[in-house]
Order: structure tokens, then sequence, then C-alpha cells
């Protein structure tokens, strides 16, 4: 089977029993286990889900992240409806990928869907996955998007029992994890000059404050995922200098018991980390470098400045047919926006990237917590943009 070659979806699915993909993970809580253990909730799966080879071949990283998406969204149909047909597991599976994808992101309109109900979930995976392109050296913002393909899991938990709250759920979800890893990247002591840019970044995406209200969502059922993925995020985001500092072991802790877990559960989840960086220690691109944190804030930043150069005429085009948007941007320059308007801009700026194709990557998991990063940039690289809308201001 090969994940980057068409048909693979129907070919997974005849190579492997329900026995194989769905029986191993009955037992409470193995599902997760199994889903750390191979590198998926940290964004490089390094194996696969099924106790199988599924493959001749040797998988690259995204290659298993698609196959292990996809196996993890049927483990998920299963457990929440207990119905095991895979044609009606496809067909929910697209229909909830239609929903998530409504209004706020543009990638499945992107896509030629055709009559294959497989073919089409294959396609859409792609979408979600994304290898890293060196020309844009983007390897960093694609590995921090791919570390939340896990969330696609926790909201299709949410879509399993209530479709009309999954797209809701999604946008609380993606503050309470920047909000829970502010919180740990404030607990360490010893903040670098990069720490405290990253900070910065979540102060301006307005999400320092308290996490969004997940609870409303939470069964004991969506707990068994959700509070142990939130759990590792923030494992990661206080190894990024490859040390716990006492400050930072009392958070993770403290957090523990915040989402209704064990203490002993957060000192597992410190552990596992840190077998896996060990086994795979060039498996997680954040943690190839002294400095993980520097380093992803300067390849991210340079990603997104290439970016808007490359697309400066087009950006340029869209930004003076969006007179509100302009001058919002060119306010932000010179106040601090407020809550309705900081949602404003994103919202708005979303949309707009759903006509600029290579602008997309906003539009992956988490790629909206990046925008802070388009938004410092976009004035000094536009200047002329932001020239036009304060002369006319000033009539």
């Amino acid at each position: 089977m090969n994940p980057s070659a068409a048909g693979w979806i129907d070919k997974f699915f005849h190579e492997f029993s329900n026995e194989d993909l769905l029986v191993p993970f009955e037992p409470k809580g193995h599902f997760y286990t199994q889903l750390r253990k191979t590198g998926f909730v940290y964004g490089n799966s390094v194996a696969a889900l099924v106790n199988k080879p599924i493959s001749e071949l040797n998988l690259t990283a995204a290659e298993l992240n698609k196959a292990n998406l996809l196996h993890s969204l049927y483990v998920i149909y299963y457990k929440q409806t207990q119905v095991s047909n895979v044609k009606k597991f496809l067909e929910h599976a697209i229909s909830f990928y239609r929903e998530i994808d409504r209004g706020r992101m543009s990638l499945l309109s992107k896509l030629s869907l055709g009559k294959s109900v497989s073919k089409n979930l294959e396609k859409i995976l792609s979408a979600r996955i994304l290898e890293s392109d060196a020309t844009l050296k983007k390897e960093q913002t694609y590995a921090f998007s791919n570390v939340l393909l896990a969330t696609d899991l926790l909201t299709y938990q949410i879509y399993c029992d209530s479709p009309m709250l999954a797209k809701n759920y999604a946008t609380s979800l993606e503050k309470a994890i920047a909000t829970y890893c502010f919180g740990a990247l404030q607990s360490k002591t010893k903040q670098d000059k990069y720490d405290i840019l990253l900070l910065e970044l979540f102060e301006m995406a307005g999400l320092s404050t308290t996490a969004a209200p997940l609870e409303m969502f939470f069964s004991d059922t969506h707990m068994t995922l959700t509070a142990p993925y939130l759990l590792d995020l923030c494992c990661m985001a206080i190894k990024d200098d490859l040390k716990v500092e006492p400050s930072e072991r009392e958070y993770i802790l403290h957090l523990a018991i915040q989402l209704g877990l064990e203490q002993e559960e957060a000192l597992v989840a410190l552990d596992e980390l840190e077998l896996f960086m060990e086994e795979h220690e060039n498996a997680i691109h954040f943690f190839n470098h002294t400095h993980p944190v520097q380093h992803f804030y300067k390849q991210t930043s340079s990603t997104v400045e290439r970016l808007i150069l490359r697309n400066k005429k087009r950006l340029i085009k869209e930004l003076s047919e969006s007179g509100e948007l302009l001058v919002l941007l060119g306010q932000s320059t010179i106040r601090e926006l407020d809550a309705k308007e900081k949602d404003k801009v994103k919202d708005q700026l979303l949309d707009m990237f759903k006509s600029i194709p290579s602008l997309t990557i906003f539009l992956l998991p988490g790629g909206s917590l990046l925008l802070p990063l388009f938004i410092k940039f976009i004035p000094k690289l536009l200047p002329s943009a932001f020239n036009e809308n304060r002369i006319d201001d000033d009539k």
C-alpha cells in the first residue's frame, strides 16, 4: 500500500480486517497510548497504528501520518457509533470535513471531488497533511501544523455525537491549546528572547486569557483523548529547551489536575515524550536544534515573510477591495485591537486566503495561530497599501 498513490484507502481496508483495525483498541486508554507511541500526537508518525506491516515501501512521516489519521478516524467512528461499515464511515468522514470546512476554510473548494467516496477522502486527507517545501523553508511550519492533526480526531468525536457543535468546538479547542501552551511558556523561569516573542504573539492573537470553556463539549469518552492530548502539547512546549525546570514541572502537574487527570499521568506524559525523543531524535523536527523555540520562530517568521513577498501584488489587490480589513490592519500598527476587532481581522484574512492558493498554509490545522505573524509583517511589506489607507483616514 502506498498512501501517496490513488486507491490507497480501498487497499487499506482490503488488506486489514476489523480485527486488525478495531479490536486492539477496545481496552480503555489503549487507543491514545498507541497514538502517542507511533508519534502521531507529536506530529511525526514513525510507525503505523496497525500492528502489522502496511507497506513494503519505506514510508515517509507524512505518509504514515496519513494512514494513521484515516485509521484513527475509523476507530473513533466505531467507538462513537458502534457501526463498522466502511462505506458509511467514509461518507461520514467526508461529511465531517465538509462541516468544519464550511465558511471558515476552503480546502475542499480547491479539490476536484468526483463520485468515488474513497478517492474523495484521499484528496481531503492529502490536503490536511502537507510535506515540507524546501524552497520556502516551511519545514517548521508544517511540523507545527502536523502536531495539531490530532485536533481532527477530537473534533470528529464531537461531530459523531453532535454534528452542529463540531465547528464551534474546533475553534474553542484551538484557543484552548494556545492558552495552555501560553501558560507552559510562562511557567519557564528563564525566558529567552524567542520565548518572549512567542508570548507576545499569543497576546496579539488574544489567546493569553482563560482557556475557552471546552467542558460544555466533553463527556467521559471525549476526555480520554482530549485531556492527555492537551497535556502532551504542553509537555512539548516546556521541553523546547530539552529540560524541565521545577516551575515547568509544577505547571504540568497542576494542568493534569485541571484536566481531570492524575498527577501520575503527567509524569508518564513527560517520560513518554523523553523516551520518544531519545529513540527517534530526528523524528520531531522541533527538537532537532539546540534552541528549538528560536529556530521555530525564525523559520516560521521567514516562511510567512516569503509568502507575503511572493504574493505581494495579489495581497495588495485583495486588501484594496476590503476597506474594513485594511483599516484594522493599519490600526493594529499603532494600537492594540480589541477582541471583536481581532476576530474580524482573523475571519476576513482567512476568507481572503481562499483566493490565494499558496496561502492555504493558514487553513491547515492550527494555521490561524500563525496569523499574528502575518499581521506583524504585512504593514512592513505592503507600505503603499497602508499609506493609501492613512491618506483616506486623513480626509
